[in-house]
């Protein structure tokens, strides 16, 4: 088997690899997991693992390929596939491309990500593995299990082979997630302090539920006789994710009143970290059933066929993609008639809460309104690709390539977003309570992690999920909201959108080489897009009169992408990679439509919109590359790269308040703003003591660092900003043994604070509305996992694994580090699995 460091050293453009053996050997349970152990890689985590926010060099746009072929998920019509969806059982292995090449599908900004999947050819002939694997989580208190298997074989056909190969993944995981938010910063007047920035009351709350993960891949290969493959292979995945959330707000009013001596203010600032409200202050739950399904398939027939000096390969392929989300909430009000007293403690690393008043009692509590939420996405391809590969005898260049890829995708969001937003059951408070629709939150030792002394919410009565979840209509009649369900969008039209976008392509590469001093490929790649975008337009007549009338926009564009990948031998297994390269990346699907997507919250200073822009143009981006490699051994290396991206036409969003049906919301729609830079470099290596005697012999490490400095233009702010989800600084580490029967991983992933966005204050007293942005940032954390396994023999292996071993907090603040206004905690989890191989 090819290891990973061999994949990187023999390609021409800057990349790195992992396989599956490296995979398998730290509990990882999907694609993204695997993903955040290369240099150069930043992750987002939630549910108490990698998300679907994968970055390759700080730059979250791109390209994402299934053993070659252009894959996506539906969800927000994304032009990535959310590597979170595959399980890790099912790789080979995958490989990251940070320079580009003429052969490479277009799309990805900052890079591509190629997984790799088994195929029959791959083993000798028969292989049949099973595994079983129990996680345990340690704050949602259960066990649940994941089951896979492989099975592979080859076989005579006349004079030809043909191999049939079926693999199958099935993992379901129970997690939680408490969370406490001490509200972003408003400005009181204080007696004796004047105008004090203060947190604005607090929100805090459990999520917990359940994902189940699957995915199956079979693929058929048949050589009939030397020379030519014919192949057929599907895959199928699937991520669907369960979540009860129990949420409690706590509200102050305009004029609560504060007490000054409780004020503790952060030395040299006006910013509280410590405040008491001493009446006024309304207590509510957001309790909401919010259940996610995520399926993708591909179907692939092909043939490559060599003779002599040519090489020639077709591939056609069909893939979809569907996301739908659903949610329905149940909320809350307590009838305490001048409202309660809070303080809230923010000095420590998760917020203390804590009230006088008794919210024990279920008689105070009132259910106040329900909401319902079905937003579908679809999406679907059919692509064929024609390449050649001519090999020259002699001369600079070695072989010329050529080929091209006609794609044609649609994507659409269905009947629209169906949004109720939160349905008032009474508006007096007059009405009697339900109590068999309450209960206690079921989890008493919420956000007991950290230095988190007290939380007001502990006891609050909630909506009780079991009756909830697929329940709505009965809650509304039991509450007389004899009214139907909506079939589409509350705003009609405006609410759809379907997008058809055609791609042809085509490149032309030389392959060259000057024996002993360097080698590399030259090559063009030209693009061509055509967008039809039909969605809805929205005017207002000199009355003021809304008017909604359906809209068809076409757009094309094409592109020139060249590029150069050259590696020069400077000794004996010391390389230095030089690339140039431009690349690009198309607007997501939904921001090219001008449809309006509106979410109504309980609270109308919450309401939130969307709207696209047809005007887009990708973003496009000059890329130069330096990497100096040294390969000491087959297990042995180090490398130092550096790295300068010139983006072009960088996409970010304008938010304003709008006001639609007596209700005002802040919409933000996206727009090419200007120019950006990203700049840094990554240093790592690897190596293994296999040199000394003995069980010495099986000590290893693998480690990596990655510098990213990025400044680009964003609508909300006046100067250049950082790339969104982008920390400066990130390291891996990861120290091995192998020796025997024996094998054990330790391996820790940090990364700097990085931007997240901004939260807009929407103030609804003033006329207009005044909106007031905040900047927000994720602060540094780390993440420790672990592996030992143990194999009895060449057939069974028995491994023990741990994941957020160090039980860690991330925390959010807003503009600095002291104003914290979120903290999450999730399960420290166990894992333990037994593989036999047959």
């Amino acid at each position: 088997m090819i290891t990973a460091q061999e994949r990187k050293r023999e390609r021409f453009e800057i990349s790195d690899s992992i396989v599956a053996d490296d995979i398998n050997k730290l509990p990882d349970f999907s694609v993204t997991d695997a993903l955040s152990r290369i240099s150069g890689i930043q992750i987002d985590r939630e549910r108490g693992e990698g998300n679907g926010n994968v970055a390759i060099r700080g730059i979250s746009q791109t390209e994402s390929l299934l053993n070659g072929r252009e894959i996506f998920s539906a969800e927000g019509g994304s032009r990535q596939f959310n590597m979170s969806e595959l399980p890790a059982e099912m790789l080979a292995g995958i490989d990251v491309y940070k320079s580009s090449a003429a052969n490479i599908i277009e799309g990805g900004l900052g890079g591509t990500i190629d997984v790799r999947l088994r195929r029959p050819f791959d083993f000798k002939g028969l292989e049949a593995v099973a595994s079983v694997r129990g996680i345990y989580g340690d704050l949602v208190d259960e066990m649940k299990f994941q089951y896979s298997a492989l099975a592979s074989n080859r076989f005579k056909v006349g004079r030809g082979e043909l191999g049939i190969l079926v693999n199958f993944t099935y993992q379901e995981r129970s997690w939680r997630e408490d969370f406490m938010n001490p509200g972003t910063p408003k400005t009181y007047n204080v007696s004796g302090y004047g105008d004090v920035q203060v947190p604005n009351g607090s929100y805090e709350g459990v999520t917990a539920g359940s994902r189940e993960r699957s995915g199956v891949n079979a693929v058929v290969q048949y050589v009939p006789f030397k020379g030519l493959e014919i192949y057929a292979e599907g895959t199928f995945s699937e991520l669907k994710t369960v979540q009860d959330t129990y949420g409690v707000f706590f509200t102050p009013a305009n004029d609560s009143g504060i007490d000054p001596t409780s004020l503790v203010l952060h030395p040299g600032t006006k910013d509280a970290t410590v405040v008491r409200f001493t009446d006024k202050v309304s207590v509510g739950t957001y309790d909401t059933v919010r259940d996610t399904m995520e399926k993708h398939r591909l179907f692939a027939i092909g043939a490559k066929w060599n003779k002599d000096a040519l090489s020639l390969k077709a591939d056609l392929s069909y893939t979809d993609a569907y996301s739908v989300l659903h949610q329905e909430g149940l909320n809350t009000g307590n009838n305490f008639a001048s409202g309660i007293d809070l303080l809230i403690d923010n000095r420590g690393k998760v917020a203390s809460t804590s009230t006088d008043a008794d919210l024990a009692d279920a008689s105070d509590y009132r259910i106040t309104s329900l909401s319902y939420v079905d937003r579908p996405y679809n999406g679907d391809m059919t692509a064929l690709a024609v390449d050649a590969e001519y090999k020259l005898s002699k001369g600079f260049f070695t072989s010329v390539l050529a080929g091209t890829r006609y794609a044609m995708r649609n994507a659409n969001n269905g009947n629209g977003m169906i949004n109720t937003g939160g349905v008032n059951i009474a508006t007096d408070g007059s009405y009697t309570p339900v109590n068999a629709h309450l209960f206690t939150q079921p989890y008493p030792d919420y956000f007991t992690s950290g230095n988190n002394g007290s939380a007001a919410s502990r006891g609050v009565w909630h909506g009780n999920q079991s009756l909830i979840r697929g329940n709505i209509v009965k809650f509304r009649q039991d509450f007389g909201i004899t009214a139907p369900l909506p079939t589409g969008p509350s705003n009609g039209i405006m609410g759809r959108w379907n997008i058809d976008e055609d791609t042809l392509t085509g490149y032309a590469m030389g392959k060259f080489q000057v024996r002993g001093v360097f080698d590399g490929a030259v090559g063009l790649r030209f693009a061509r897009t055509e967008e039809n975008i039909d969605s809805a337009r929205q005017d207002k007549l000199p009355d003021n009169t809304i008017v909604r009338t359906p809209l068809s926009v076409s757009n094309s564009y094409n592109d020139l992408l060249p590029s150069l990948n050259t590696r020069f031998f400077l000794q004996d297994d010391f390389f230095l990679r030089v690339s140039l390269s431009k690349t690009l990346t198309r607007p997501t699907l939904p921001s090219l439509a001008p449809s309006l997507s509106l979410t109504q919250m309980v609270e109308e200073s919450q309401n939130t919109g969307s709207s696209g822009n047809p005007d887009l143009k990708p973003v496009r981006a000059w890329n130069y590359d330096l990497s100096l490699e040294k390969y000491f051994s087959k297990s042995a290396s180090a490398y130092l790269a550096l790295f300068y991206k010139d983006v072009e036409g960088y996409i970010s969003d304008t938010k304003t308040p709008e006001t639609y049906d007596g209700h005002t919301y802040m919409i933000s729609r996206p727009a090419n703003m200007g120019d950006g830079k990203v700049k840094g470099f990554e240093l790592g290596g690897q190596i293994f003591l296999d040199f000394l005697p003995g069980w010495l012999s099986g000590f290893g490490a693998q480690a990596n660092y990655t510098y990213v400095d990025s400044e680009v233009d964003n609508a909300q702010f006046p100067n250049k900003v950082p790339l969104n989800n982008l920390s400066k600084h990130s390291f891996n580490l990861i120290l091995m043994y192998e020796y025997q029967k024996f094998s054990a991983r330790v391996a820790y992933n940090w990364r700097d604070k990085f931007y997240v966005g901004s939260f807009t204050y929407l103030d609804l007293n003033t006329t207009p509305p005044t909106a007031t942005l905040y900047p927000q940032y994720m602060a540094d954390y780390g993440w420790l996992d672990a592996s030992v396994s143990y194999s009895f023999n060449k057939r069974v292996r028995l491994s023990i694994d741990g994941t957020n071993l160090l039980n860690t907090i991330r925390t959010k603040y807003t503009g600095l580090e002291h104003l914290k206004n979120n903290a999450w905690v999730n399960d420290v989890q166990f894992v333990a699995s037994l593989t036999i191989r047959l």
